[in-house]
């Protein structure tokens, strides 16, 4: 019973002992969890990729089981749909300081863009590892945000990232799969970097 009591009693002092997470420390694990979110996306497309091709689906026609013609409907949601296989789950979908969407707990059921994060960069391939796959959707374009579905991005957009989640800065994950942390200036030298004159985003 003594044993029993001493170890009761240490485990109460080693609870008060523990830190308790600041802010600080929370919203930098929400951040983690959000490029860890945008890594798994990025591993899923290329895994999705067929033997034959080195597009992503985007490009790929329906008939081959892509989703190049879906593109034009507006809709982020059937591009993550058609790799459910690959991602799993769509709870990767959402990031965790997004307070104006809610995680889907599976792609079966009621899964469409209000449970995703993230646009989707529809013209990124293998070849060019600069251009953007995915990212954070709270960009603003002079200011304003997005509306949802596409809108081309050319090098003199003005782009910027809104206080909304990381502290006007956002993630975003590339065609090489790789995941990049950018401010508000290396956001739009990342869009010069692409190589393209005009870059083609879906927002949710």
């Amino acid at each position: 019973m003594e044993v029993i009591i001493a170890i009761g009693v240490l485990v109460i002092l080693a609870l008060i002992m523990l830190p308790v997470p600041t802010g600080r420390q929370k919203t930098h694990a929400r951040r983690l969890v959000c490029v860890n979110n945008l890594r798994q996306v990025g591993l899923g497309f290329r895994q999705w990729i067929p033997g034959s091709f080195d597009k992503f689906q985007m490009q790929i026609s329906i008939t081959n089981g892509g989703t190049m013609e879906l593109i034009s409907s507006g809709s982020v949601y059937p591009h993550f749909a058609i790799m459910s296989n690959e991602l799993r789950t769509p709870k990767i979908l959402h990031c965790p300081t997004d307070s104006k969407r809610i995680e889907a707990t599976n792609f079966s059921t009621g899964f469409s863009d209000a449970n995703i994060s993230y646009f989707l960069g529809v013209d990124a391939t293998e070849v060019s590892p600069s251009q953007f796959l995915a990212g954070d959707d709270n960009l603003l374009v002079d200011g304003k945000p997005f509306t949802s579905g596409l809108s081309v991005v050319s090098t003199n957009t003005a782009l910027s990232w809104s206080a909304a989640r990381h502290k006007l800065q956002g993630n975003v994950a590339l065609a090489d799969g790789s995941v990049q942390v950018f401010s508000n200036l290396r956001l739009m030298q990342a869009v010069v970097a692409t190589g393209n004159p005009t870059n083609r985003l879906l927002f949710p």
